[in-house]
């Protein structure tokens, strides 16, 4: 990758025009996808994301509904092949996997359909068109995500687990302790 690339989650409220600002060029000016297709009534209730370069420009940006269906994937062309793709929709994977999601699923372009080969999509159906491009469906199974547990509240961790008993256990108490990544804000959850 040529440059750092930041990702975040949003939020179509917050950012429809930065989320515009770089499906607009990508989806109805190069590819000629209707700007009525492109954006629909899904955006609303999507959970977005934007990548930025390191002069904080948005160059990439993809959604997630709550069915698991990933897409709008779009990288503005200049940025193109330099990994930022793959991060949004890591990102994405890792998110819809601490919200229990056990698989997600999208509609790739046949032309893109490599790129998902190589995150572990398969495909199924036969190809489609929508906005008059080829399409294939494509799924993935996740890794579910498991929790930090104390006194049955639950914060997302990573994929493995390391566990201790915290000092009451002695005492008949069985408070399981996980220990929580950074990128949470949080280190340790115990007493």
């Amino acid at each position: 990758m040529a440059e750092s690339i930041t990702v975040i989650k949003t939020n179509w409220q917050s950012d429809e025009g930065v989320i515009k600002s770089v499906r607009m060029p990508v989806f109805v000016q190069e590819q000629q996808v209707p700007y009525e297709i492109d954006f629909d009534s899904n955006d609303a209730n999507a959970v977005h994301w934007l990548a930025f370069s390191d002069d904080n420009i948005p160059v990439g940006t993809a959604r997630l509904l709550k069915d698991g269906h990933f897409g709008r994937m779009a990288v503005i062309k200049m940025y193109r092949n330099q990994g930022i793709g793959r991060s949004i929709i890591q990102t994405a994977m890792d998110y819809a996997s601490s919200v229990g999601m056990e698989s997600i699923y999208l509609n790739s372009q046949l032309q893109a359909k490599s790129f998902y080969e190589g995150l572990g999509f398969q495909e199924y159906g036969d190809v489609f068109f929508e906005a008059n491009i080829a399409h294939i469906s494509m799924i993935k199974k996740l890794q579910l995500i498991y929790g930090c547990i104390r006194n049955n509240d639950a914060i997302t961790i990573g994929i493995q687990v390391v566990i201790w008993m915290d000092s009451d256990a002695s005492k008949g108490n069985s408070n399981l302790l996980f220990p929580c990544p950074s990128f949470l804000g949080l280190h340790w959850v115990g007493t």
